[in-house]
């Protein structure tokens, strides 16, 4: 099986990918921040059985640009649900984080949530 996975860097992402390999899947990274065309381009090149979205920018104290927050968080989901429209595939998680449920809301929560 083909797993495309954004945000493969992160925490959870690696230990996905590292579980993933040992089982033997074929694993590609999605870089942060993908133009519709490029995703396309990439799914026509390998096409995917599985797409797991798990980046994300702003969690972090030092993650302070509100317009990669966008960029990544609203934008960067929707470009890889637009890119995924034309090809057949298994399944699309979507990770998100307990962050939207958050009283006092941040730039990171608002963003992930309109990414939900």
């Amino acid at each position: 099986m083909n797993y495309y996975i954004s945000g493969q860097s992160g925490f959870i992402g690696q230990a996905i990918t590292k579980h993933l390999r040992e089982k033997g899947e074929d694993i590609y990274c999605i870089q942060r921040s993908q133009s519709i065309l490029n995703l396309t381009y990439l799914f026509n090149e390998i096409k995917p059985d599985y797409i797991i979205h798990l980046a994300a920018y702003g969690n972090h104290y030092h993650q302070k640009d509100f317009v990669e927050t966008v960029n990544a968080n609203i934008i960067g989901t929707y470009n890889l649900l637009e890119a995924v429209k034309s090809f057949e595939y298994k399944l699309f998680y979507n990770i998100s984080t307990s962050s939207v449920m958050l009283e006092n809301k941040t730039y990171y929560s608002i963003t992930k949530f309109c990414g939900e």
